[in-house]
């Protein structure tokens, strides 16, 4: 029996094997949870969380917003302005660390910092976009009540504060009167929307925002009569972008390996999805279908004995392996250089791992689809706009998700096609504040 074989019988066995997952199953079950999470059942893991926000409407012309992108390393601000012909460029930009991300700072002096780096801006512009990229739950006047930041970010006094009503406050205390319009949104919602901004309506069926990086997450358009839960909420438009936070589904049967990579994090037990494809966990994945396939002596001596002493694989460095990039240098080059039999069983893990976290995001993005009813035709694909370090540092997933897309999903009668925008929290969250309000 060759080593190929071998290991794909092990991985059989303890469910890793990317074959394990029905897509047609699978896709049901996740369109099903997406429907009770629109009804707020208790039962579901997808949380489908209303934004408030609409993308309908046209490219707004001659007209400017301020931007303010709260991400997990930077704060950025800039001035976004689109044109005559409803083309956005990125007018004035300001970056700075994170407020709390190198010191504890109050709630109080990150939005005086806001308001004193943006105090400029906003004399071009009352309308103000804000990226918000930690948890926080939107409310129908479009501010946001902060739940939680990341536990590298200390900002103390924020939870349960109205993100855009604080940074009004700090505005005040600056002196500056006016009247401003604020629009609250993620990274997800403004990556949708900076597609929509800079590719437009034309040649698609709609759009979706990804992103897969340290988590992961995924938006899409709804009409309003199908989001059950908000049917008493006052909204004008006549859909509406939901966060699926995607992250925290637990529909998927857990392989043995992904059961390890639950039990080691500091929660267990919670956002399963993203424990199983993001770029958090991801590394973990694989070092456990390593050190399985080393378990059931499919590695030589020398190999493990090069292997001892990790605790997980470093992405960037397995991607640099995989692109045969600085192989001098490599890390996992130099473990199986002077054995194929070694490189043979790596290369497979790599490859059935990748495909397998291609398989689960498949799911995810056939389910949208089929939910939205959008993307019937090849020459009107639903656009799938993707952000993250995670998924275009990874060649092996986009080659897998690719393959998908043309077979599997097509197969179904839906039509995606992927697609990347440059800047695109920034132009998204500006053309947020425009079309809303």
């Amino acid at each position: 029996m060759s080593s190929n074989h071998s290991l794909e019988n092990l991985f059989r066995e303890n469910g890793i094997h990317p074959d394990s997952i029905d897509l047609a199953h699978e896709i049901d079950q996740f369109k099903q949870q997406m429907t009770k999470g629109l009804e707020h059942h208790e039962s579901t893991s997808l949380l489908m969380l209303p934004t408030f926000i609409s993308s309908d409407g046209e490219l707004p012309r001659d007209q400017s917003a301020v931007v303010i992108d709260a991400g997990g390393t930077n704060l950025r601000m800039a001035l976004v302005s689109f044109d005559s012909e409803g083309v956005p460029s990125v007018v004035s930009f300001d970056n700075q660390p994170m407020p709390g991300s190198l010191e504890p700072v109050s709630s109080e002096e990150m939005f005086d910092l806001i308001a004193h780096r943006t105090a400029g801006m906003i004399e071009k512009s009352s309308r103000i976009g804000f990226c918000f990229s930690y948890v926080f739950e939107s409310t129908p006047d479009r501010d946001g009540r902060i739940v939680a930041l990341c536990k590298e970010v200390d900002v103390q006094g924020i939870e349960d504060k109205f993100a855009c009503a604080e940074l009004e406050k700090a505005y005040r205390r600056l002196g500056i009167g006016g009247q401003r319009i604020y629009t609250m949104l993620n990274d997800t919602v403004a990556t949708l929307l900076g597609a929509k901004a800079m590719h437009g309506n034309d040649g698609c069926d709609g759009y979706v925002g990804f992103i897969l990086g340290t988590g992961m997450n995924a938006c899409y358009v709804e009409p309003i009569g199908q989001i059950g839960k908000i049917a008493d909420v006052p909204y004008s438009s006549e859909s509406m972008i939901i966060k699926l936070e995607s992250g925290l589904y637990k529909g998927f049967q857990q392989s043995v390996i992904e059961r390890r990579v639950d039990q080691k994090a500091q929660i267990p037990g919670d956002h399963m999805f993203e424990k199983m494809v993001s770029g958090a966990y991801f590394g973990d994945v694989l070092y456990e279908a390593v050190c399985l396939a080393a378990d059931n002596g499919l590695f030589s001596d020398d190999f493990l004995a090069g292997f001892e002493g990790q605790t997980t694989i470093n992405l960037k460095e397995i991607t640099m392996y995989i692109q045969n990039r600085q192989p001098d240098e490599n890390f996992y080059e130099k473990l199986v250089r002077h054995n194929p039999d070694d490189r043979d069983i790596l290369d497979q893990i790599l490859s059935l791992c990748y495909r397998r976290a291609a398989r689960l995001l498949s799911v995810m993005f056939s389910s949208i689809a089929e939910k939205s009813g959008r993307g019937l035709h090849p020459d009107s694909p639903l656009r799938i706009c993707a952000e993250g370090t995670t998924y275009y540092r990874s060649p092996l997933l986009l080659q897998y998700l690719d393959e998908l897309r043309s077979n599997e999903i097509a197969g179904r009668g839906h039509f995606i096609e992927m697609v990347k925008t440059e800047n695109a929290t920034l132009i998204g969250s500006a053309l947020a504040a425009l079309l809303n309000g």
